[in-house]
């Protein structure tokens, strides 16, 4: 056997999914990469396409599978979607691709024949939508088709850092014109960030950091660059002596630390500095200076603030940013109790108090309606 194969030519060579060998029931009740809780969404996952041409230095799909798009028959992705539909209940649709809508034809092929079949159902993309690829018209498609919460890899917000460094080209001003089309249609915006890519300085971190406070997003999620196998990235870590073959190892073993500490320093910043500055932009851009905050439309905000303290619990900023929503739109009586309850998991929960510490000053602000921002929190006053 060969040590590499070719990527797969015929997607439709790709076996059925065996159902039957999975506990479906549990699956689409617990899968959770739609950025909106749901409480009745049971969700299947389909993918359409494998391949990506454009080859950024921080990623590894186009390593995985090829640069070349290829694609299942649309045939064969309505039956796989009827399927889930059909014998497990399912009414939301995640959809995988590494660059969905590339092609234009299929892309509007698909949901003609979703209409044809009168197939319904709620519709998501982790991946998000290539600011490359898609335009408003396509974002129209994908609104008339259950779309309620859409992701754009941004990535960065400097043009240099953009062109020299991560190569993934974003035309900056159509990525602010399709975020502002996404928010009109009443979709749920986020925006995807990776920072610490080897040559990106202090400031161009701060450059993207002033670029991205201005959009009218619901949520950022952060990353730090993480040099994936066979990506450029790596090789130049690896050529610059900032890493060994051998750190890799321990790098690539995600069982202790997972994907978000950058776990090595470069020229340019320390791994613990960047990890403490992504934090503190989170913090700030997603929890108290969020633009859903700023705007006041709070319920807005409440979307996601339920997901964080439903996965999170210890969360204490979560809580008081969803305490003054509930404050600002008079639910008085929920406002106490997520006040009550962060007093309670600052006393009793390790996490909570070193949250709390850090970030006491926001915390009051949005507390301000409360005697909390005046009382000893430590004290349980």
């Amino acid at each position: 056997m060969p040590a590499w194969r070719p990527p797969l030519e015929n997607l439709n060579e790709i076996p059925p999914y065996p159902y039957d060998l999975i506990d479906m029931d549990y699956l689409v009740v617990n899968e959770s990469t739609n950025p909106l809780y749901e409480k009745d969404a049971r969700t299947g996952i389909i993918f359409m396409s494998r391949g990506c041409p454009f080859g950024c230095a921080f990623c590894a799909a186009d390593k995985v599978h090829g640069k070349k798009m290829r694609f299942k028959s649309l045939d064969r992705v309505l039956s796989e979607l009827e399927q889930l539909m059909e014998s497990y209940g399912v009414n939301t649709i995640t959809i995988i691709d590494d660059l969905f809508g590339a092609d234009k034809d299929y892309f509007y092929g698909f949901f003609r024949k979703i209409d044809e079949r009168g197939l319904t159902f709620r519709l998501a993309v982790p991946a998000g939508l290539s600011i490359s690829v898609f335009n408003e018209d396509m974002i129209d498609v994908l609104v008339e088709h259950g779309l309620r919460a859409v992701y754009f890899p941004l990535e960065s917000g400097s043009p240099y850092v953009q062109t020299h460094i991560i190569k993934k080209r974003v035309d900056l001003e159509k990525a602010v014109r399709l975020i502002t089309h996404a928010r009109r249609k009443g979709l749920f915006t986020g925006i995807n960030i990776v920072l610490g890519s080897p040559g990106e300085t202090r400031d161009m971190i701060l450059e993207t950091y002033q670029f991205i406070k201005q959009l009218p997003v619901d949520g950022i999620a952060f990353f730090s660059a993480y040099p994936y196998p066979a990506t450029e990235m790596t090789g130049i870590l690896l050529q610059r002596g900032t890493i060994t073959e051998d750190d890799l190892l321990n790098i690539w073993d995600t069982s202790t630390q997972g994907f978000k500490q950058r776990p090595y320093d470069t020229e340019e910043i320390s791994g613990q500095e960047l990890s403490e500055l992504i934090y503190d932009f989170n913090i700030e851009l997603n929890f108290f200076n969020n633009y859903n905050m700023r705007i006041e439309n709070y319920p807005g905000v409440e979307i996601k603030l339920d997901k964080i303290i439903r996965r999170y619990p210890f969360h204490v900023v979560a809580l008081a940013c969803r305490a003054k929503c509930y404050h600002a739109t008079g639910r008085l009586k929920e406002a106490r109790e997520d006040v009550a309850a962060l007093v309670n998991l600052i006393r009793e929960n390790s996490d909570s108090r070193k949250l709390y510490e850090r970030y006491e000053g926001w915390v009051r602000d949005a507390l301000s309606f409360h005697e909390f921002s005046r009382a000893g929190a430590k004290q349980g006053e």
